[in-house]
């Protein structure tokens, strides 16, 4: 008999009472010539008891604290993305330029006060969201018809460099005085100066009887119409 065996003798004497206790205590002082198949049945049973009872935790245990704490993890990790994004998207998307609002510009409310054969500016207030500041900007289009019926619209920007042209009426033409630009006024086409293209013609619809212009606004400076 070992000293291992007696510890676990001494383990079960401290649980099943002083019996089985002065038994160990007696084999203590002839450990080395001890048989096992001397102790009493009951004690033989109590002893197989102690040790299944000090065994380690069932194998099962572990896998089942590990599913747990993986639910555990998934469950933080959903959660925190479902937080998290509209967190995320509330602090990002702001920064981000969204496109105007009301593309769609009445610039007139009835076509019957119109001039026949003569251009006309129409300003109007444009708004536009621009990370946490709404921003409103004054643009313009010019509107001319020669019927009555059919509208030709275009954008107050000279394709230059963008200054603000002018209709010279003598001349019956558009006149951009930063570096003499020069456009006809029913096609928009150039007549002369540096403008690489001519003016930036917009889509026009009437709803009764007013008039409404998509507006929208092209690179400068350079030949191909290129919305901005």
């Amino acid at each position: 008999m070992c000293s291992s065996d007696l510890r676990r003798y001494e383990t079960a004497c401290e649980r099943y009472g002083s019996c089985f206790c002065e038994w160990v205590h007696a084999m203590r002082n002839a450990c080395d010539g001890y048989d096992l198949t001397s102790l009493p049945s009951d004690a033989m049973n109590r002893m197989s008891a102690a040790d299944q009872e000090t065994q380690a935790p069932p194998a099962t245990d572990v896998p089942r604290r590990g599913f747990l704490a993986r639910l555990s993890a998934i469950g933080a990790a959903v959660t925190g993305v479902l937080v998290g994004v509209p967190v995320v998207r509330a602090f990002v998307s702001p920064a981000l330029p969204t496109p105007p609002k009301d593309s769609w510009i009445k610039v007139a409310d009835d076509i019957a006060l119109l001039d026949v054969g003569v251009p006309i500016r129409l300003n109007f207030v444009r708004t536009q969201d621009d990370a946490w500041i709404e921003s409103r900007t004054l643009n313009g289009v010019w509107l001319y018809t020669d019927d009555g019926e059919k509208f030709k619209a275009y954008n107050a920007h000279c394709t230059h460099l963008g200054c603000g042209y002018i209709y010279d009426k003598a001349k019956d033409q558009f006149f951009c005085p930063c570096h003499r630009g020069q456009f006809k006024v029913k096609t928009g086409e150039v007549l002369d100066g540096p403008p690489p293209r001519g003016l930036d013609e917009l889509e026009v619809q009437i709803r009764d009887s007013a008039v409404y212009v998509q507006y929208k606004d092209f690179r400068l400076g350079v030949p191909e119409r290129v919305e901005a």
